[in-house]
């Protein structure tokens, strides 16, 4: 038995097979990436591909070249448009990184915009007192029998920096937020000064609320 299909129907058959053939030369997985900025939460991220992110070689304490970030690198992000830009730094590197690297300050034309989850992912830092600047005793304290007792904080990148009380007087620093020349607490010298001592951490590990480091 034999059919005679009608002109519509041969074009409907026909649209239905190109319909068939476009969706199966479309990729079955396209991927779709989130805009980080939405989350106001994220401290830090990690690189996930190597792109420049805002820092520069120093050199002779000005700007040298771009530094495209590796992958796998750690960055602290200080500030967002709220939906795919972000400003990033390096955050509490030691003092000798910070000798190598000369951070753009913040404008909005030194936003990086490809704040998304194809370049990076949030980060918690492992060890939580890392980046903390730690003083000898318990709790806070407004007495001024607690100033200028030694300081010592963990880099991102991993040094153990130690500075003695004849240090911090020298620089005026009375504790990790404030200082004897009116600062805001980011702009405290602790985080900038060379330090008494510098120690590369080989390991660590935290146990509860303790931290041990190696």
């Amino acid at each position: 038995m034999k059919f005679k299909l009608s002109l519509i129907t041969r074009k409907l058959i026909l649209s239905g097979i190109l319909s068939i053939g476009i969706l199966l030369a479309v990729p079955a997985c396209a991927h779709a990436y989130t805009n980080l900025g939405e989350n106001s939460n994220i401290q830090y991220v990690k690189v996930k591909r190597p792109l420049f992110t805002g820092q520069y070689t120093k050199v002779n304490g000005k700007k040298g070249h771009k530094i495209i970030t590796p992958k796998g690198t750690i960055l602290k992000v200080e500030a967002t448009n709220g939906r795919s830009w972000a400003y990033f730094t390096r955050g509490a590197i030691s003092y000798k990184k910070q000798q190598q690297i000369y951070q753009v300050p913040l404008t909005t034309k030194t936003y990086n915009k490809h704040y998304t989850t194809k370049y990076f992912r949030p980060y918690k830092l492992k060890l939580p007192v890392r980046t903390l600047a730690l003083q000898a005793g318990t709790g806070y304290t407004n007495s001024k029998a607690g100033n200028y007792k030694p300081i010592f904080y963990i880099t991102l990148d991993g040094y153990l920096q130690y500075y003695s009380t004849p240090r911090l007087k020298h620089y005026g620093i009375q504790n990790s937020w404030e200082a004897t020349h009116e600062s805001r607490a980011v702009d405290n010298p602790i985080w900038t000064i060379k330090p008494t001592r510098a120690v590369k951490i080989d390991s660590f590990k935290t146990k509860g609320k303790t931290s041990y480091i190696y």
